[in-house]
């Protein structure tokens, strides 16, 4: 997309002008970004590629971006009419965290602590903001979703050791020990390290870009989070714990953890079915379908850690 589209999408979209237009590298190939500058103000601009890219509940982005979520903006020009889903955010100075031996420990005691505390404020902010809405705003129920991605995946998945892992999530209800003003938050559901950024001058973690963003659980947001950006490292857990304020954990919540990562890894691997194969996402790919061996292995009773997964079959590699 061209500047001058750009230039006639915002005027058409929004009152104001940027001065400056820069695009920015992305590494996805379902969006396109574009910085937006004027004197005191600085925002990004997203572009998809198609409606479903990444937008998962429509109701949930207007709740978090208001009137800058746009979901479909036509662009009529002398050539073409043009359907465009975007989102326009704040721009967030800082460095996206990456958890690794490079650190120091106390760089990751750190970190962990903060994006703790910062998922923490996001989840009581949005349960707030859930039950304040009426009307329109009907997110779907917590239960019902999840069981509804369970028969997608039956669907699906064609595949013994996915069956399994499927078989296990019908069987073990977690719903009985949920407390229902617990499931109806916003979660951001894509934590991964790309997705938190770090101010050095302020000290401050950040979370960004929440167009996956379901009503849910809160637990449900910790799953691909100990995965994907602390690699199931339990000191860095621990850590994340006790800046989100949970300073015990009990059966019932590393039971809870069992199921929502194998379900997110069952969602990851539906997904990526979906994608074209590249490089990074056979890599994850095979790191969730080697995590569900090992949980299969262990009748989904014990939650892995990152000794386990460096000592048992290999998985290791996984988690450099």
């Amino acid at each position: 997309m061209n500047n001058e589209l750009i230039k006639e999408y915002l005027s058409a979209a929004y009152d104001s002008m940027p001065k400056k237009i820069e695009r920015i590298q992305s590494k996805f190939e379902t969006n396109n970004l574009y910085l937006l500058k004027n004197d005191k103000q600085c925002r990004v601009l997203k572009f998809y590629k198609s409606r479903h890219s990444f937008v998962t509940d429509t109701n949930c982005l207007k709740l978090i971006y208001g009137d800058s979520f746009i979901l479909n903006r036509r662009i009529d020009n002398e050539t073409s009419t043009t359907n465009i889903y975007s989102v326009i955010m704040e721009y967030v100075p800082g460095e996206t965290v990456q958890f690794n031996e490079e650190q120091s420990s106390d760089t990751q005691v750190k970190l962990a602590r903060k994006i703790g505390e910062a998922l923490c404020c996001f989840h009581r902010y949005s349960r707030q903001l859930v039950n304040q809405q009426t009307g329109t705003f009907l997110p779907v129920n917590w239960k019902v979703y999840v069981n509804d991605r369970i028969k997608q995946f039956e669907l699906n998945l064609q595949d013994r050791q996915l069956g399994l892992a499927i078989n296990y999530l019908k069987e073990k209800s977690i719903f009985n020990q949920t407390k229902e003003e617990m499931t109806s938050q916003l979660l951001h559901n894509d934590l991964l390290s790309d997705n938190i950024i770090y101010n050095h001058v302020k000290d401050q973690v950040y979370l960004i870009d929440f167009e996956r963003a379901i009503v849910g659980h809160y637990e449900y947001d910790f799953a691909k989070l100990f995965w994907r950006t602390f690699h199931f490292d339990t000191s860095t857990i621990k850590h994340f714990l006790h800046g989100y304020g949970i300073d015990r954990i009990d059966e019932t919540f590393e039971k809870n953890q069992i199921f929502y990562l194998v379900f997110h890894i069952l969602e990851m691997i539906s997904y990526l079915n979906s994608q074209k194969e590249t490089i990074e996402n056979k890599k994850t790919y095979e790191s969730g379908y080697s995590i569900l061996t090992f949980l299969i292995q262990t009748d989904f009773n014990i939650y892995p850690s990152s000794d386990d997964l460096l000592d048992d079959g290999g998985y290791g590699k996984f988690h450099k």
